[in-house]
C-alpha cells in the first residue's frame, strides 16, 4: 500500500467567486510527526521516555481523574542482571537484553495502561480505571508471569532468561497524587530488590 499523503485544502471567496489552492504539506506533516516521536520515546526501546510518561501520567491526574476510579495502580520494575550481561557479553548484549525486556511488555498492550522507561534498566507502567483490586492485580499477575518466561537471545548466540524485580502502589489506597504514587511504587520496588529479588 501506498504511504498516505496529506494536503492543505485554502479556499477564498469574492464577489466572482471561490478560488482554492490545494498543497500537498506530506513532508512538513512527517517532520513534525518524527519530532514529536523523538521527544516522547526512548530511541532504544520505542516506549515512552520518562518525561513523555510523567507528562500523560500527570495528565489522567490533572484533568481525567474519572479515568482513574475506582481502582489504578502504578508497577515500577528493575531489571535484574543488568550490569552482569554488560560486563560478561557486553553493552550490545546488554542493549538487546533491554529491548527484549521491553518488547516483553507488549502483554500489556490490550489493558488500560501507559507504558515508559524510567532509567536505564527501570520500566514502570501505569494501569487506570479498573473495577477492583483483584481484577487489576489478576491483569498485573498474568502479566508478569508471562514476562518472566521470556527468554533473550544475545550476541553470541546464548539465551538468557528475562529477569526482573517489581513494586506495586495503588490509587487510592496509598495516595491520590501521581508523584507520591510513584514514590511509593519505587520504595516497594526496592524492597524487593533488597529482599527476595526477582519477585514482585
Amino acid at each position: 500500500t501506498q504511504p498516505p499523503r496529506y494536503l492543505r485544502l485554502r479556499m477564498l471567496q469574492d464577489q466572482q467567486g471561490i478560488i482554492g489552492t490545494l498543497m500537498d504539506v506530506t513532508e512538513e506533516i512527517e517532520k513534525r510527526k518524527r519530532i514529536e516521536h523523538e521527544r516522547d520515546y526512548d530511541l532504544l526501546t520505542n516506549r515512552y521516555n520518562r518525561r513523555a510518561f510523567e507528562r500523560i501520567a500527570q495528565e489522567l491526574f490533572n484533568r481525567q481523574e474519572q479515568k482513574l476510579k475506582p481502582i489504578s495502580a502504578m508497577l515500577m520494575m528493575d531489571m535484574d542482571n543488568l550490569k552482569s550481561i554488560n560486563d560478561t557479553y557486553g553493552h550490545d548484549s546488554g542493549d538487546t537484553y533491554i529491548r527484549s525486556f521491553a518488547d516483553a511488555l507488549d502483554v500489556f498492550a490490550d489493558e488500560r495502561c501507559i507504558i515508559g522507561r524510567r532509567s536505564g534498566d527501570e520500566f514502570y507502567i501505569f494501569f487506570y480505571g479498573y473495577t477492583s483490586r483483584e481484577e487489576l492485580m489478576a491483569v498485573i499477575q498474568r502479566g508478569w508471569d508471562s514476562i518472566k518466561k521470556k527468554k533473550c537471545e544475545i550476541t553470541d548466540g546464548s539465551v538468557v532468561s528475562i529477569g526482573v524485580s517489581g513494586g506495586v502502589a495503588w490509587y487510592p489506597e496509598h495516595s491520590v497524587l501521581f508523584p507520591q504514587l510513584l514514590h511509593y511504587a519505587d520504595f516497594a520496588m526496592y524492597c524487593v530488590k533488597n529482599g527476595v529479588k526477582g519477585s514482585l
